[in-house]
Order: structure tokens, then sequence, then C-alpha cells
């Protein structure tokens, strides 16, 4: 168990065997081990694939535009100096020098709020979502949309299943 080393999964049983091992989850040919927690506490969500219904998968969070954020932030810094220097350099028009303020001030605001608003918003994230029969479930979340990982894991947890 190269990537899972360091948590704490309980023994398998003579019959169990790793069929799955990612990121965020762990699959044996009886049961489905996820979530594990720092590996000092040892605590994990399991539960035996004939307790388990097949996932539903949800794609969620989004890319950020902080290159779009960061263009717009220079692009209105440049305006703001060159408008600086116009007023200067010859008498502008006020109405034509407030357009211009106006516009870098515009841009500028604009940039950094796509760049703060990034550092704050959910990263691209597909989650498997395990149905348990009692009324629970196991929630698996992968980096990234359309994860490759979480496409095996299903595809894996559906040949376990057909196994019993």
């Amino acid at each position: 168990m190269p990537e899972h080393s360091s948590h704490l999964l309980p023994p398998l049983n003579p019959d169990e065997e790793i069929i799955y091992e990612g990121p965020s989850a762990v699959l044996t040919n009886r049961r489905l081990m996820a979530n594990f927690g720092p590996s000092a506490d040892g605590g994990f969500d399991e539960a035996l694939l004939t307790d388990i219904a097949p996932p539903k998968k949800q794609n969620g969070g989004k890319y950020s535009n902080k290159q779009l954020g960061v263009k717009l932030l220079v692009a209105g810094a440049v305006v703001l100096v060159v408008e600086i220097l116009l007023e200067r350099a010859a008498g502008l028009d006020p109405r034509i020098e407030a357009l211009v303020f106006l516009a870098g001030t515009l841009a500028t605001t604009v940039g950094l709020y796509i760049i703060i608003g990034g550092l704050f918003q959910v990263k691209p994230n597909t989650t498997l979502v395990f149905p348990k029969v009692d009324g629970g479930h196991i929630v698996v979340p992968f980096r990234d949309w359309d994860s490759p990982d979480a496409e095996e894991l299903r595809r894996q947890f559906a040949r376990a299943k057909r196994g019993f």
C-alpha cells in the first residue's frame, strides 16, 4: 500500500485483497475505506460492499481566472499612469481625464476582485457519493473535474460488486 502506508488501516481479513488504492480511498474485494484522517488519529469511513450502492458522481468548484485578473490589474495600472502623465504634460479636457481615470480605476478594481476571489473559491473537484443501506453515505473527494481516479474507483467498485 504505497500511497496509504501512513494511514492506519485495519488489518485485512485473510480473504480480502486491495483492488483499488487511490489518493482518497482504498477498495478491497469486501469493503470501501475513505476519508482518512491524520495518521495519528487513525479515523476513516468504511463500509462493506454489500452495504453500499453504486456512487453518484458530482463535479464542483471552478477554475481560477487569476490570469485574467492580473491582466486587468496591469492594464488598469498602465491606463492610470498614462492618464497621470498626460495630465501633467498636456492639459486634457477634464471630462476626458475623468473618463480615462474611471476606465483605469475600474480595470484595476475588477482585476483585484478576480484575484482575491480566486483565493477563496472552491477548486475544481469530483466527488463520489456512495449511499449506504443504513441511510448514511461515504463521500470520496478527488481533485479536478472528471477525475481519472474517480472513474477508476467507479469501475473497480462495479467490478467488485459483480463479484458478489
